[in-house]
């Protein structure tokens, strides 16, 4: 994660600038295939962090914050 691919995240983190950030996080409306079971395992108000990569090789970050609000942000463009 100290690669360059991860050069505008890092700067976001690091120096609050919302420039890299804000036009790439946008809301995640689906239902997640896990929530059930999660949901079973943890209770009704649960979080959910992952990491994963597309086909493109972009790195997304997705949160669910008490099984209500979820959203996505790009972590690297490419070569995640």
């Amino acid at each position: 994660m100290k690669g360059r691919p991860y050069d505008g995240i890092r700067n976001y983190i690091l120096n609050d600038d919302p420039s890299y950030v804000a036009p790439r996080t946008n809301l995640d409306t689906r239902l997640s295939a896990a929530a059930e079971k999660i949901e079973n395992q943890c209770g009704p108000l649960f979080n959910l962090v992952y990491v994963r990569s597309d086909d493109a090789g972009r790195v997304i970050g997705h949160i669910t914050i008490y099984n209500i609000l979820a959203f996505q942000v790009v972590l690297a463009e490419s070569r995640g």
